[in-house]
C-alpha cells in the first residue's frame, strides 16, 4: 500500500524522494521537540492560539520527519495535506493520530484563513493538538540518530 501510495503522490506532482540526510533529519526531529516544548509552555500561560500554532507546527514537523526517514518529502503542491495522507499508510503510526492531525490541519486552515469569526480554539482542541503532537513527536524520535 505504501509503495502505490508514494507512487501516486509522485505522479502527481505533491510527493518527491530524497536520499535521507541524517544530519536534516535530526534537524527536523530536534525542531518538532523544541516546538512541543515552546507549547508546553504557552499552554501553561492560557495562550491557547500561540500553543495551538505550536502543537501543530509539532506535530507537521515530527509527521514530515517521519516521511522524511523513509525518503519522501512533500512538495508545495502536496503541502500539510499530503503529509497526513501519506502517514495514514506509515506501519507504527496509530490511525487516530493521523485523524487528528488531519482535522488539526483543516482547523489551523480555517484559523489563519478566516472567513468569519466562527472559529474558535477551546482548551480541549488545544490539548488534542498537543496530544497529537507529542504522539509524533514519540515515534519521529526513533528515527533519531544515535550519539
Amino acid at each position: 500500500m505504501w509503495n502505490q501510495r508514494v507512487q501516486d503522490l509522485i505522479n502527481e506532482g505533491r510527493l518527491e524522494e530524497v536520499l535521507v540526510d541524517q544530519r536534516f533529519l535530526n534537524h527536523l526531529i530536534t525542531n518538532s521537540q523544541i516546538n512541543l516544548r515552546d507549547a508546553n509552555a504557552l499552554l501553561a500561560t492560557g495562550s491557547l492560539e500561540g500553543a495551538f500554532v505550536l502543537s501543530y507546527s509539532s506535530a507537521r514537523i515530527a509527521a514530515t520527519a517521519i516521511l522524511y526517514s523513509r525518503g519522501v518529502r512533500p512538495t508545495a503542491r502536496g503541502g500539510h495535506w499530503v503529509v497526513a495522507d501519506l502517514l495514514a499508510v506509515v506501519d507504527g503510526v496509530e490511525a487516530h493520530v493521523v485523524s487528528s492531525l488531519n482535522r488539526l490541519r483543516i482547523l489551523r486552515n480555517e484559523i489563519e484563513y478566516p472567513q468569519s469569526v466562527s472559529t474558535r480554539l477551546t482548551l480541549e482542541i488545544v490539548q488534542l493538538a498537543f496530544e497529537t503532537a507529542q504522539s509524533l513527536v514519540l515515534t519521529c524520535a526513533k528515527f533519531k540518530p544515535k550519539k
